[in-house]
């Protein structure tokens, strides 16, 4: 499991510096379309921090991806599809019949500090995925016993 992090953060840091010379390549050279860099959102325009704001949220996509794809694998299908349903109707429901103003109003004015409280939720869901998969099943499910005799 440390090997395959270690790997994972290899290939979030290739993809930063591919993208990035993709942002030049098209910015200086090729100028087909305007590309929105995640770093353009921040209220500074020191190049490191466009990097480290690339950085975050492929590392936020990577922990999210693999928090539910091990939970999928540890406790099956009907599980999974079942807290996913029931977190989209509560998070559908919050939406439209909630007041989420504060939400994205913090999300747009302190986008640095939202990137960093979504960074510590990645490394919490990355450390859980790792106690998850420590000591996994050999089998899609086999943390479940429903399983007739």
């Amino acid at each position: 499991m440390v090997a395959f992090y270690l790997v994972a953060i290899f290939f979030i840091i290739v993809s930063v510096a591919l993208l990035h010379g993709l942002y030049f390549l098209n910015d200086h050279l090729l100028q087909w379309t305007t590309f929105t860099q995640a770093g353009e959102l921040l209220a500074s325009s020191h190049p490191l921090l466009y990097i480290w704001a690339d950085f975050i949220w492929l590392f936020v996509l990577f922990s999210i991806s693999l928090f539910i794809r091990s939970f999928w694998f540890n406790f099956g299908s009907i599980i999974t599809l079942s807290l996913g349903a029931a977190l989209l109707i509560l998070l559908t429901s919050w939406f439209f019949l909630g007041d989420t103003s504060p939400v994205f109003d913090f999300i747009l004015t302190n986008h640095l500090a939202f990137l960093h409280i979504m960074l510590g939720i990645s490394l919490l869901l990355s450390l859980v995925t790792y106690l998850l998969m420590r000591n996994g099943p050999l089998e899609n499910g086999g943390r479940i016993a429903w399983r007739l005799s």
